[in-house]
């Protein structure tokens, strides 16, 4: 996987990242987090979509299907 540090100048950083500095990376936001008394939950955290955004992800699926909904130019 390719990882790039994109500048606010725009300028492009390739970045090399193995799993042991990625551990590392987040170890040490963890580290940081608690320092300024941020909360740091290691348990995994169950999202669910709310229902409104399901019946938008339906519907814009079922238009797809039907040809409906597209770009009109």
């Amino acid at each position: 996987m390719a990882l790039e540090v994109v500048r606010p100048d725009g300028t492009v950083e390739p970045v090399e990242l193995t799993v042991d500095a990625a551990n590392e990376l987040v170890a040490s936001a963890e580290r940081t987090a608690r320092a300024a008394g941020l909360g740091w939950d290691r348990e995994p955290l169950a999202l669910k979509a709310a229902p409104k955004l399901i019946a938008l992800i339906k519907k814009s699926r079922a238009e797809a299907m039907t040809g409906a909904g597209g770009d009109e130019d």
